[in-house]
């Protein structure tokens, strides 16, 4: 329950009275088909700030603890900005909600009045890094006579900030002014593409924001999350959050504004053909001018930056989930369950030492249910093929979906089926009827492939529709959660993710460097699939992608610390069944290893080299340790655990295995704080390590 620490409302001073402001000459990027052009900015639309303007007065937000101070300028135009232990870490940046009409609130409104208040409040969030957060902020709200107002919230760990609208009807909304401003120019860790989604499953670049730049032929955006090295000061994550009916926020470079970056949307769709891979995607072939479509009366997603110190803060964040609304009020969701996976995918539906031929069969996937009955797995999916993707009611002869959910109930195992997005879509009910009827426990829905206003709806639709014939959601080929499984707690994760299925079909792969970006970037969002647990692994040198019998990328104490490492309350184990079996010692691991948390904490690490965090479940902790292709020492320090002596159970490199990435050794000793426990990692190598008190 919210303790509302104090409430203010009050008219503003003389000094802020009055917000005008005059728009600069810029242009937007305009999402086209999958692509995007420049094109001149209508009147009125997004303004980019000039970073060495005079400052304007302002209203200063501060947080619980005195170290972040966040100002909201209220002068030619209404602009924000951060300081950090007294550094100034982001310049003054405008800020403005642009209408079709050619209204653009907050630009030449009165304030009306400004409103404060403070709130800390416990929010449970059983699925999420830890069992329950405290959210603690004060927060100012300015409202200004154009029907708009500005809201703002400063944490310990960050500041976020929103537009609300309460304007009467329908409303279209042709851009939204959003920038970021720097004293220096910063390095980023981002992903960027020609259009929406292409980056979300790329390999993270780590290179100035002007490389961004942006021209008609070398169209560029980056996507959220993302993370700025500040000079001399803090990491800076940007995350959005709330993103309702209304489209994912990109980010792109200018070079008349230097040092800072700009809001770039996908336009709303109007016509769409199927197109793609396979045409499971719809490509949008006709765009609107504006970005949304929607009710005048709202509050629009939050754009939110998380202050690491350290970057491995970074990892522990939960700041999508404190912005996120909460479940319906009387909603119950007591009935989703988290749980591993048994996925068929990646190991191509194979086995080893059956008396059957293995594929995409009855008898096939009867033996991944007794595998996970077996073993308490509470999941298997059932991946793409078992109906046409186009066609949910043609179903494969060889897979009889209802028959196997049946065989796997009577084993305590569930049954999650894949679905293409615009296929579910078109049989929307009658489907998930069918799905009820079945008892099917989940769906795979994948191919989004898009993250415009209307895509982002069908997310939503998704989650709703399902959580009414309590079934679980899983999406792939999607956009990084923005806080819907707070609301839904039945949408159990999101892909976004170049994950270990590149390891099957593409020249680079998921490579080491990547896979310790991820933990302080992507996981920023949410939830993330990354799908590991390959029992095969190669080298640097020896590996190479391949469908039929795939192996990741450095060895396999790395894929049992992913199971630590990766946000997931679904984890998929993705090797074949049988591969498990040959590895009882990893087997014990990952029948071990908890999917939900009571707390996380980041101890140390730098993105792209190395991660090392801790998580807690119950009385027990769990490490989890990762390196890039360098061979490193690690020392964790204890001084998390309590008092006493711990049994160290470490799954970790074997001495050969950078060499033979398959060596690995399962170990134990007593360990006690305020000591540490030295983890050697292998290239490409890494560890997990339950503590158990004595």
């Amino acid at each position: 329950m919210a303790r509302r620490l104090s409430l203010e409302t009050r008219a503003p001073s003389a000094r802020a009275a009055l917000a005008t402001a005059s728009v600069a000459a810029a242009s937007a990027a305009v999402f086209l088909a999958g692509s995007y052009v420049a094109t001149p900015l209508f009147a009125g639309a997004a303004t980019l700030s000039s970073a060495a303007q005079a400052p304007a007065p302002g209203e200063d937000l501060v947080s619980p603890d005195g170290r972040i101070r966040a100002t909201v300028s209220i002068g030619e135009e209404l602009r924000y900005a951060l300081e950090v232990d007294g550094r100034v870490v982001l310049s003054p940046a405008s800020l403005s909600l642009s209408l079709a009409d050619g209204r653009v609130l907050g630009r030449g409104a009165r304030v009306a009045r400004l409103e404060r208040k403070e709130i800390d409040e416990v929010i449970p969030t059983p699925l999420g890094k830890r069992a329950a957060v405290r959210n603690r902020y004060p927060e100012l709200a300015l409202v200004l006579s154009d029907g708009a107002t500005l809201r703002a919230r400063a944490y310990d760990d960050g500041f976020a900030l929103r537009w609300e609208t309460a304007l009467p009807g329908r409303i279209r909304v042709r851009d939204e002014g959003f920038s970021v401003a720097f004293p220096e120019e910063p390095k980023a860790f981002f992903l960027s593409g020609k259009g929406p989604h292409h980056g979300y499953e790329g390999l993270w670049r780590h290179e100035p924001i002007s490389t961004l730049e942006s021209w008609d032929e070398k169209p560029s955006a980056a996507s959220l999350p993302l993370v700025f090295e500040t000079v001399g000061g803090p990491a800076l994550g940007l995350v959005q959050a709330d993103v309702d009916d209304y489209p994912a926020l990109y980010l792109g470079y200018r070079s008349s504004h230097p040092r800072q970056l700009h809001a770039v949307f996908p336009r709303r769709a109007l016509r769409e053909s199927p197109g793609g891979f396979l045409d499971f995607d719809l490509v949008v072939t006709e765009r609107a001018e504006d970005i949304a479509e929607t009710a005048g009366t709202r509050s629009f997603p939050w754009r939110a930056f998380v202050v690491a110190r350290r970057q491995a803060e970074l990892v522990a964040s939960d700041m999508v989930t404190r912005l996120a609304p909460p479940p319906a009020a009387g909603s119950d969701f007591s009935w989703v369950k988290p749980g591993k996976v048994v996925w068929d995918y990646w190991a191509n539906w194979n086995l080893e030492g059956v008396d059957f031929v293995a594929g995409r069969n009855n008898a096939t996937f009867r033996y991944h249910v007794d595998f996970a009955a077996r073993n308490g797995l509470p999941y298997v999916n059932v991946d793409w093929m078992w109906s046409d993707p186009l066609d949910l009611f043609a179903t494969n002869p060889d897979v009889d979906v209802p028959a196997l959910v049946r065989y796997a109930r009577e084993k305590g195992v569930g049954i999650f089926v894949w679905c293409l997005a615009r296929t579910l879509e078109r049989q929307l009910q009658p489907a998930l009827d069918r799905f009820q009827k079945w008892g099917v426990a989940g769906l795979k829905i994948d191919f989004f492939d898009r993250d415009d206003q209307r895509m982002m709806n069908l997310y939503r639709r998704f989650a709703e529709e399902t959580a009414k014939r309590r079934m679980l959601v899983l999406f792939h080929g999607a956009t990084p959660p923005t806080g819907l499984s707070r609301a839904f707690p039945n949408v159990l994760g999101y892909e976004a993710v170049r994950g270990l299925e590149y390891d099957k079909f593409d020249e680079k792969g998921s490579p080491p460097p990547h896979e310790v970006t991820v933990p302080y970037t992507r996981m920023l969002a949410g939830p993330m699939d990354f799908t590991p647990g390959a029992m095969r692994a190669l080298n640097r040198a020896n590996w190479k992608a391949m469908s039929d019998l795939p192996s990741s990328q450095g060895t396999v104490a790395r894929q049992l610390a992913m199971y630590v490492m990766y946000d997931t309350p679904l984890p998929m184990l993705s090797d074949m069944p049988t591969a498990y079996e040959r590895n009882p010692d990893a087997l014990d691991f990952l029948k071990a290893v908890p999917v939900t948390w009571d707390e996380t904490v980041g101890l140390d690490g730098r993105i792209g080299e190395w991660v090392l965090l801790a998580r807690r479940k119950g009385a027990d902790w769990w490490v989890g340790a990762m390196t890039d292709w360098e061979r490193r020492t690690v020392e964790v320090p204890l001084a998390f655990l309590g008092d006493g002596t711990w049994e160290a159970t470490v799954w970790s490199d074997g001495p050969n295995a950078d060499k033979v990435g398959t060596d690995y050794r399962r170990t134990s000793r007593e360990v006690s704080p305020p000591g540490t426990l030295r983890l050697d990692l292998a290239p490409g190598g890494g560890a997990a390590v339950r503590l158990r008190h004595r």
